[in-house]
């Protein structure tokens, strides 16, 4: 029994290693629509709704050496010049919001071709629910 119980802890602390070594690098803060007052209005982009039983029962028949699905990508060219709202901030700075709403998914996962920010910007993903 004790050995079950220790290799249970060494399971569970290496997980949590590896949870510390690939963990996102939080720089804290928090959006500024957190601690002001900011208009409502915000683009939103809905993704187009999926099969989610469908592509499970794909999922049935394909080939076991094959890695699993991970999701459904939909390729699109989001970027601040053609989505997303501004926002003219008192002190000058400015404020890039986007809403995606994806109904059914389980998780949104976002995949950047190119991402640049200068020094002076901030970078904050909400979850809404």
């Amino acid at each position: 029994m004790k050995t079950i119980i220790s290799t249970l802890e060494l399971i569970f602390g290496f997980v949590f290693f590896l949870n510390d070594v690939f963990a996102q690098i939080s720089s804290g803060g928090e959006p500024y629509s957190f601690s002001h007052s900011v208009t409502k209005s915000v683009d939103i982009k809905r993704m187009q709704q999926i099969d989610v039983n469908s592509l499970l029962e794909e999922d049935k028949i394909t080939p076991k050496d094959l890695p699993y699905r991970f999701g459904y990508g939909f390729d699109v060219t989001y970027n601040l010049e053609n989505s997303g709202s501004w926002l003219q901030l008192e002190d000058g700075n400015r404020l890039w919001r986007l809403h995606i709403i994806s109904e059914g998914a389980y998780s949104i996962n976002l995949i950047y071709d190119k991402f640049w920010l200068p020094d002076i910007a901030q970078f904050f993903y909400l979850q809404c629910r």
